[in-house]
C-alpha cells in the first residue's frame, strides 16, 4: 500500500542521510562547489562579469553529475544488500508487504538523496551570488535546471545501477559492473563511435540569457525518451530479479520473467 511505501522510503532515506559518511560526504561537497565556483564564476576570458546564476549553474551542475555517479552507484549498491549484510533478509521477507513496495522505496529514497544535493548546490549558488553582491537572484532558473534537468539526467543512471545491483546479488560485484559499464563511453569514443544514441547518459540542454533554451531543450526530451524508456524497462526486469527468499540463484530468478 501507498502507507507502506511511504514509510519505508522514508526509513531508507534516513538510513542514508543520518548516516555519519553521508554527512561528512555533503559538507565536502558544499565546500568543493564553493571553491571551484568561487575561482570559475565572475570572470570570461579575463573579463570581469556579474556572477549571473546561469553562469554560477554552469559551473556547479558539471560537478554534481561527476559526485552524483559515484555517490548513487555507492549507495543503490548498499540499500539493495543492506538487509543481506545484517542477516535481516530472511526477516524482513517473511513481513507482509508486496516486493514491488521494497524495491520502490529504495528508488524513491535515492532520489531524495538526489534532491537533497540538489539542494545543496541551490544553496551553494545562492550564496556566491550573495556574496559577490549580485541580487538578481533567479529561482524559477535554479529550479528548472536542478530539479527538472539535473534529475532527469541522473535518473537513467540510476536506474541503471539498481539494475546492475540486483542482477549482480553481491554490492562490490555491482560497483565492479558499473565501473565497467562507465568505461563504454570512452571505449567507444576510441571507436569512433561519438553519435549520442550510441552513450547512455549523453545529451542535455543549455540555456543562454539571450534565447534560454531554444532549440536544444525538445532535444534533450527526445534523448530522455530515448534512455529513460531503455533504463525503466531494465529497471522493471530488475524487479522480476528482486531477491526474496532463500533461494537467489540466476537460475530461480530468470524464471520469473
Amino acid at each position: 500500500s501507498f502507507q507502506q511505501f511511504w514509510h519505508l522510503t522514508r526509513y531508507e532515506f534516513k538510513c542514508i542521510v543520518l548516516n555519519r559518511a553521508f554527512l561528512v560526504i555533503s559538507v565536502f561537497f558544499a565546500f568543493f562547489l564553493t571553491m571551484v565556483a568561487t575561482q570559475a564564476v565572475g570572470r570570461i576570458y579575463g573579463t570581469q562579469t556579474h556572477p549571473i546564476t546561469n553562469q554560477v549553474l554552469d559551473a556547479l551542475i558539471g560537478n554534481f553529475y561527476v559526485f552524483g555517479m559515484i555517490i548513487v552507484t555507492f549507495y543503490a549498491g548498499d540499500l539493495l544488500c543492506r538487509d543481506r549484510s545484517f542477516k535481516m533478509h530472511q526477516l524482513n521477507d517473511v513481513t507482509p508487504h508486496h516486493s514491488r513496495v521494497q524495491y520502490f522505496s529504495k528508488l524513491a529514497a535515492i532520489f531524495l538523496m538526489q534532491w537533497l544535493l540538489l539542494g545543496i548546490i541551490m544553496l551553494v549558488g545562492i550564496t556566491i551570488q550573495i556574496v559577490k553582491a549580485h541580487y538578481l537572484l533567479e529561482l524559477g532558473l535554479y529550479l528548472s535546471r536542478l530539479y527538472v534537468l539535473a534529475f532527469l539526467t541522473m535518473l537513467p543512471i540510476t536506474l541503471m545501477a539498481f539494475f546492475w545491483g540486483i542482477l549482480m546479488n553481491n554490492r562490490y560485484v555491482g560497483y565492479l559492473a558499473m565501473i565497467l559499464f562507465y568505461m563504454i563511453s570512452p571505449v567507444l569514443y576510441m571507436f569512433r563511435f561519438s553519435h549520442s544514441l550510441y552513450h547512455f547518459g549523453v545529451g542535455g540542454a543549455y540555456y543562454s540569457d539571450m534565447n534560454a533554451y531554444g532549440g536544444t531543450l525538445p532535444r534533450f526530451l527526445l534523448w530522455f525518451a530515448y534512455w529513460g524508456l531503455f533504463s525503466i524497462t531494465l529497471s522493471l526486469i530488475g524487479f522480476k530479479f528482486w531477491n526474496r527468499g532463500t533461494d537467489t540463484g540466476f537460475k530461480s530468478k530468470w524464471k520469473r520473467l
